[in-house]
């Protein structure tokens, strides 16, 4: 059972750790080694704990500090060495919270920039993209960034802006075969089309475009509101892609969203689903965020129901492991508790509201509900004011 709480998601080893680990288990097994997942405050002193590391290709590191761990992606490293000769794969994270403030996103595109200088034969390289979009991004400003590489052949990144997704596309990465880039800030909801499609004409060797692109615009800066079939009209030179989309107007809260993707949907999460959601087959999703027109409403409205007396079919969720239904009305809620409606084979982790949940399932006593409540391994709780005895039972497999 968890509260809502910042809770970091990596700690430093312990020293007693590092103390056996490092003179006594390294050099035994230092030239096996092809992949080491270390974080920034333990990984200088596991790297030189031993003089050769002649088999290691790949390092997936989690930055802990940016402004104490620049230092180790700078040319004046004591790890300069092993990151130029031998590195070729090369996944970076970190905390959540780190990218909140300019000072925090020009550290982390210097680190990005340092990267690509260092590591002559990075081949593929994923910066921060793990993190939930929003919270962790880069920024290179309005000029072209001071940086290449001649054999990254797959790139994965988050940048604040969608037209520094351009910088990427110059010539500056010239094998480059693999770019997944999701932006924070897109640019007004039907110039940003007309871009892609100018875009994609100046990649002539591309072979396969797969994207899956969410605006959010401000009414105020809205002049036209383009409906789904103008969507759809700027796709039509897009002749070996299958493109859905789905428009939604939202004038109580003032602003619109434009969800476009490539079918089939290949990605594991799908954020934001609304009333007007277009359907399809997801064989890939693992984690969805429904979305309510009202996000800061209290009385969000209810779905809309054509035929009350109808009979739906089950909805089976294969690969479904995590649940996120915080800002949504008890009718989603109801969707995906109850069995009669849905069938969670996995256990999954849910995060809810406390008096929403206590709502659907009937002060914990509602039997259509406590199936899908027993596949919960991770329950996260917004509101929680104190735990009922009835947890015990209803939740009978929470860690």
């Amino acid at each position: 059972m968890k509260q809502i709480t910042p809770v970091k998601l990596t700690s430093s080893l312990p020293d007693f750790v590092r103390d056996r680990f490092c003179p006594e288990i390294l050099p035994k097994i230092h030239d096996k080694i092809q992949l080491l997942k270390l974080e920034t405050l333990s990984m200088e002193r596991i790297l030189l704990a031993v003089n050769n590391y002649s088999n290691l290709r790949q390092l997936d590191i989690f930055i802990m500090n940016t402004e104490t761990d620049m230092q180790l992606f700078t040319n004046t490293s004591s790890l300069v060495h092993i990151f130029q000769n031998q590195i070729m794969t090369l996944n970076i994270n970190g905390e959540e919270y780190l990218l909140r403030d300019h000072l925090e996103i020009n550290r982390q595109a210097e680190i990005f920039m340092n990267i690509l200088i260092m590591y002559n034969k990075l081949r593929h390289f994923k910066f921060y993209t793990s993190v939930p979009i929003g919270t962790a991004y880069i920024s290179f400003g309005i000029e072209s960034p001071m940086f290449l590489s001649p054999t990254l052949v797959e790139l994965h990144i988050v940048v604040y802006r969608f037209d520094e997704y351009l910088f990427l596309l110059d010539g500056r990465f010239n094998q480059l075969r693999i770019l997944f880039v999701k932006t924070f800030h897109i640019l007004p909801l039907y110039r940003s089309i007309i871009n892609r499609k100018n875009i994609i004409s100046h990649m002539p060797r591309l072979n396969q475009f797969i994207f899956n692109i969410r605006s959010i615009i401000n009414y105020n800066n809205l002049n036209y509101f383009p409906s789904n079939e103008d969507i759809h009209r700027t796709f039509i030179n897009f002749k070996d892609n299958q493109v859905t989309s789905c428009v939604d107007y939202f004038p109580t809260s003032k602003y619109g969203q434009c969800h476009i993707y490539s079918c089939p949907f290949i990605l594991t999460y799908y954020e934001n689903l609304t009333n007007n959601f277009p359907g399809g087959l997801f064989n890939t999703v693992q984690q969805i965020e429904l979305f309510d027109e009202q996000l800061t409403i209290i009385n969000s409205e209810q779905q809309n129901f054509n035929n009350e007396n109808r009979k739906y079919s089950i909805i089976n969720y294969y690969h479904l492991t995590k649940l996120h239904l915080v800002h949504v009305h008890d009718d989603y809620a109801e969707q995906f508790l109850l069995d009669t409606k849905t069938y969670l084979s996995n256990y999954i982790q849910l995060s809810i509201h406390y008096d929403q949940l206590q709502r659907v399932t009937e002060y914990f006593t509602r039997n259509t509900t406590r199936y899908n409540c027993s596949k919960v391994k991770q329950l996260y709780l917004y509101g929680l004011s104190q735990l009922p005895k009835q947890y015990n039972t209803y939740f009978p497999y929470l860690k």
